[in-house]
């Protein structure tokens, strides 16, 4: 059963921090020195998107990208895990920003083969 949009919202915002967590950990990995980033919301849709996520309510595809990485941890997935399918994807990006959309991508991609993903996508069609 599909979780509250409110309870998704409040998922989202842990989810915001520990994508900007794995985002700043790939981009220090690919660029060889300390970076910390904020992801803007536009790149995160984008990867959202072309991954099949849609609104649900009011939530949008990028707030749904985060509420699911916020309850994978919370269901136990590690970051590490995380970080290393991030990885992969990302070797030869040409740029940081294929580099974190790739790996991004990737991730969305491992959390939704998890049945109890659609507790927090619910029916976005």
């Amino acid at each position: 059963m599909p979780l509250a949009e409110r309870s998704v919202r409040s998922l989202a915002r842990l989810g915001d921090a520990i994508v900007k967590y794995l985002a700043s950990a790939l981009l220090t990995l690919h660029a060889g020195v300390p970076r910390g980033i904020k992801v803007a919301d536009k790149l995160l849709r984008e990867v959202a998107l072309g991954e099949g996520l849609h609104r649900r309510g009011q939530l949008r595809p990028e707030d749904l990208f985060e509420a699911l990485v916020g309850y994978a941890w919370l269901r136990g997935v590690k970051t590490e895990h995380m970080l290393k399918v991030m990885c992969s994807p990302a070797l030869g990006a040409e740029s940081e920003e294929e580099a974190l959309k790739r790996g991004l991508a990737a991730l969305l991609r491992d959390i939704l083969r998890n049945d109890w993903a659609s507790e927090v996508i619910g029916s976005t069609g």
